[in-house]
């Protein structure tokens, strides 16, 4: 769809990266979370809505087509509330990139 153009894939695919969904996907794409210079300390992208975060479950991603000319700055989970509420049952990813 993006021909040569770069592009990135994002979202909650619900699947850890052991799935062979995911090595499927990354047969065509990279996920960025491994061109980190460091991983988040959180180690979940899911909260539940604030119930406790299970250790592990990694299953919202930033991929790309084009790795080449790409540096990770940084790759982080924005662990946030509003009004002391989760917005989401995701902890959202912040990744910053330079192309």
């Amino acid at each position: 769809m993006a021909g040569e153009s770069r592009a990135f894939l994002t979202g909650d695919f619900n699947l850890p990266p052991k799935e062979n969904t995911y090595k499927f996907l990354t047969t065509y794409f990279t996920d960025l979370r491994t061109l980190a210079p460091a991983l988040p300390t959180q180690t979940s992208t899911f909260n539940g809505f604030g119930k406790e975060a299970v250790a592990g479950w990694w299953i919202d991603y930033v991929f790309t087509n084009h790795k080449e000319g790409l540096e990770v700055k940084s790759f982080d989970v924005l662990e946030t509330k509003i009004n002391n509420r989760f917005p989401s049952d995701h902890f959202p990813l912040v990744v910053k990139v330079s192309l």
